[in-house]
């Protein structure tokens, strides 16, 4: 079952830094985030490509920081 998750945050970085994490080196989201993000998986498709499917591991629940 697919779902949306949205989360408001405040960034310590650039809004390009950022969308180049996010879009391009999804990988390491985990090594920034290891509290929220356990991992990610590439389903379908090329990384930071338009259509890919990605499977994100993520801590749901009240922030610590």
């Amino acid at each position: 079952m697919a779902r949306i998750l949205e989360k408001t945050v405040e960034l310590k970085s650039s809004p390009g830094k950022f969308l180049d994490l996010i879009v391009g080196k999804q990988h390491q989201v985990s090594s920034v985030c290891p509290s929220f993000i356990q991992g990610f998986e590439l389903r379908e498709g090329e990384m930071g490509k338009v259509g890919s499917i990605v499977l994100w591991r993520y801590v749901q629940g009240k922030s610590t920081l």
